[in-house]
């Protein structure tokens, strides 16, 4: 099912970006899409299309690192076991996998733990007490998560000589947990490059200064392939240090020189010379992510850092069972989410459905896939024994946290942002809060529940070539903070129409009304609006790409949507 969406086109400044323009040679149009992204300046274009960093050595205050790299550089010097703790998502694989490896090459005695995601939960655990007291670990380093660990950290430094350092990107609370060190992008300004750093790159951001300072003959350059890995999986924006160190690590991940990479995209069937944001998002992520949904995230970990080929293969096949066995849930999850939502005859602008059976590793995918159905907010929860856990995703507008929010009285915790958020409830509260969200749902207008799509800029056909694709490629990479640019024509008419990918994708050929410009393009899950390229002249939302193909490079349009 297909919904409506509504387009909205930035302001256009032509005055500006002629100049803009003219200053640094580029096309007007890219000068425009800089300032849709909020670059007014032309110092600052210039670092965005340079993709530099800073030249900071100290991405967090000077004093912080010193305190860190003197805590780890101790441990090593004394042989203190060093205990680095993580999250099981694709952030918590990478920064572990990087602070293991860095620290390894300086001698250091380092193992890892990553909690279970349904057994223990999120976070430092209480049971990390003794584990620490068993194997005499000197220092525990906690890897995008310990900011709120308020009790455990307290616990372990009363309890035992053990320091400990945390290194998390997640808001900081009242009161902070007693760590001996903290690396954290938000104690930075808001306008600090770093700002939007996840933990793969807080954790790429220490070792930097940690090698400076003690082991300058050590590069830590080749870890920049998991920064990448790790921003992107994070959605985390991409600017700043985030923009400069995700475009230097997606060329070491498209050049595969880590095995367990190699052999991830191996499995995967991916066939492409290079990896883009995309291809982490849509290849490399979820097989990772997999493993702390089905299974355990310490096998993401160990493929990460796998030096042996054969060991790395059989790693990457287990990801990739996984990922199929998640696929089938989900897919599964969904058929039954529709059949449940089809007997719920409640008008209601958002879709609340609970099962106990459900998995909860997949109920976030499995709302997000609802939401594109029905086109408004979705609640899933699921979980055996006496508590639920509840997983939301929004659609155009509606602020899902707030809305939540407002049955907070329901909830046993709760947390999220506008787009996603979580929470647990006890089974018998479950009847009490579908009927308050679906009263609090009232009041959405219809219109906040369709779909934006932000355009950058209309384009008429004369404009596009394959030199205007190539120097859009220099925005790249594209993300959260950086999106592709889209534009929007209604000068073109199909030629040719075909098919592809089991009838759910529309290749075409397109051409000017006088048929004087020929260009390619494809519509992805664009089938149910074949109709709508039998229109003359044709009005669509399109990136404009390179394709190549057989060596040869030609512009290519990735319709977005059509009206």
């Amino acid at each position: 099912m297909s919904s409506i969406k509504r387009w909205q086109l930035h302001p256009q400044q032509s005055d500006l970006c002629n100049k803009i323009s003219a200053e640094l040679s580029v096309d007007p149009v890219i000068s425009q899409l800089l300032l849709n992204r909020g670059i007014s300046s032309l110092r600052k274009a210039s670092i965005f299309l340079d993709k530099s960093d800073s030249g900071q050595r100290f991405v967090f205050a000077e004093s912080d690192h010193q305190r860190c790299s003197d805590i780890v550089y101790q441990a090593i010097a004394d042989q203190r076991p060093i205990l680095l703790y993580g999250d099981y998502d694709v952030d918590g694989m990478t920064s572990v996998s990087i602070m293991l490896m860095a620290l390894e090459s300086c001698g250091a005695k380092v193992q890892f733990y990553i909690p279970d995601r349904f057994r223990e939960g999120y976070g430092l655990q209480a049971s990390v007490l003794q584990a620490i007291k068993d194997q005499g670990i000197g220092l525990l380093i906690t890897l995008d998560c310990g900011v709120s660990n308020v009790k455990e950290i307290s616990a372990i430094k009363s309890e035992t000589p053990c320091q400990v350092l945390v290194f998390d990107h997640h808001q900081l609370p009242d009161p902070v947990a007693p760590a001996d060190g903290m690396l954290n992008p938000c104690t930075l300004p808001d306008d600090d490059p770093a700002t939007g750093l996840c933990t793969a790159g807080i954790a790429y951001a220490f070792i930097c200064d940690f090698f400076q300072r003690y082991f300058s003959h050590l590069d830590p350059s080749p870890y920049l392939d998991l920064v990448a890995l790790g921003t992107v999986a994070d959605v985390a924006p991409l600017h700043g240090l985030n923009r400069s160190w995700t475009h230097h690590g997606l060329r070491l991940l498209g050049q595969r020189k880590r095995l367990g990479i190699s052999a991830l995209l191996e499995a995967a069937k991916f066939k492409g010379d290079t990896v883009s944001a995309r291809d982490v998002g849509f290849t490399l992520a979820p097989r990772l992510n997999a493993a702390g949904r089905l299974a355990s995230a310490s096998l993401g970990v160990r493929l990460l850092i796998a030096t042996s080929e054969d060991v790395a293969t059989q790693l990457a096949f287990q990801l990739e069972t996984l990922n199929l066995q998640r696929r089938d849930i989900g897919a599964k999850m969904v058929d039954e989410a529709l059949e449940l939502q089809s007997d719920d005859k409640r008008p209601s602008n958002v879709t609340i459905l609970s099962n106990p059976n459900w998995h909860a590793g997949v109920i976030g995918i499995t709302a997000s896939r609802l939401v594109e159905h029905f086109s408004k907010p979705a609640i899933l929860v699921s979980g055996s024994g006496p508590l639920g856990r509840g997983s939301a995703r929004t659609v155009g507008s509606v602020n899902v946290y707030a809305l939540l929010r407002s049955c907070r009285d329901h909830f046993l915790s709760f947390g999220g942002h506008k787009q996603a958020a979580g929470f647990t409830v006890s089974w018998d509260q479950i009847d009490a809060f579908k009927s308050s969200l679906i009263e609090k749902a009232s009041a959405i207008d219809p219109l906040d529940l369709q779909a934006i799509i932000d355009v950058d800029a209309e384009l008429t056909p004369k404009q596009l070539t394959l030199d205007l694709a190539k120097q859009l490629s220099t925005l790249e990479p594209f993300g959260v903070g950086n999106q592709a640019p889209l534009f929007f024509c209604d000068g073109l008419k199909a030629l040719a129409l075909r098919p592809v990918g089991n009838g759910q994708h529309i290749k075409a050929t397109l051409s000017t009304l006088d048929e004087g410009l020929v260009i390619d393009a494809i519509g992805f899950n664009l089938a149910e609006k074949l109709a709508y390229f039998n229109k003359t002249p044709l009005r669509m939302v399109f990136r404009l790409t390179v394709n190549h193909w057989q060596g040869r490079s030609l512009p290519q349009l990735e319709i977005v949507d059509l009206k």
